[in-house]
């Protein structure tokens, strides 16, 4: 079985973050965190813990937001 990720990218700075995984591919296209404006820029799909894994490595490393409920 098949989850998703969605990245997020800010419209008004170059922030972005990774929300929490899901199930389904309902994402919202736009939401708001720590108060600014985020567009869904792509959905990342993964079926093992161990990419699961490399995503969360990935954004550790890159100082990004995870598990960002949307």
């Amino acid at each position: 079985m098949a989850n998703y990720i969605g990245h997020y990218k800010c419209v008004e700075s170059p922030e972005e973050f990774y929300s929490s995984p899901r199930t389904t591919l309902d994402f919202p296209t736009q939401v708001m965190h720590k108060s600014k404006n985020y567009i869904l820029n792509t959905t990342l799909q993964y079926s093992t813990s161990s990419q699961e894994d490399s995503i969360t490595r990935i954004a550790k490393e890159r100082n990004i937001d995870f598990g960002i409920e949307v």
